[in-house]
């Protein structure tokens, strides 16, 4: 299989056996909500095709977008079958696009600057980058 990485913020399940897959964001405007649907979608796949190995026949899974700004939910409504064909579907097209060497990897190869945005990423400790940054930043 390929490879996603993420967590759901919360998962939780219903007294009727239902998933509920809930998600949290600082803030939800016009220019990212596609971006966070479609990730709450693929928690929703994912939380499907585990059910279904476990042995459930047809878990119900849906999908909770909320905006901790504007103190609001957005439901994500997906067929969950349908999202985990999306999911196969994107690790497809990663794995065909897929076309960095083991020099592209290198630290900066890809032009990686610090910058302020080190500060914020949750990387940073692990990002010989963003933690030299960061601990610029605290001397």
């Amino acid at each position: 299989g390929g490879l996603f990485e993420g967590s759901i913020d919360r998962l939780i399940r219903r007294e009727d056996g239902s998933w509920l897959v809930v998600d949290y964001k600082s803030s939800v405007t016009d220019e990212n909500y596609e971006h966070y649907r479609w990730q709450v979608e693929m928690y929703m796949a994912v939380v499907a095709e585990r059910a279904r190995i476990n042995g459930e026949e047809n878990p119900k899974v849906e999908g909770l977008l909320v905006d901790l700004f504007e103190a609001a939910g957005h439901p994500v409504a997906v067929d969950s079958g349908q999202a985990v064909v999306q999911l196969h579907q994107e690790i497809g097209a990663l794995r065909a696009n897929y076309t960095l060497s083991e020099e592209d990897l290198t630290l900066g190869s890809r032009g990686i600057l610090p910058g302020e945005h080190c500060s914020h990423c949750p990387y940073a400790a692990s990002c010989e980058v963003g933690k030299d940054f960061c601990y610029d930043l605290i001397k």
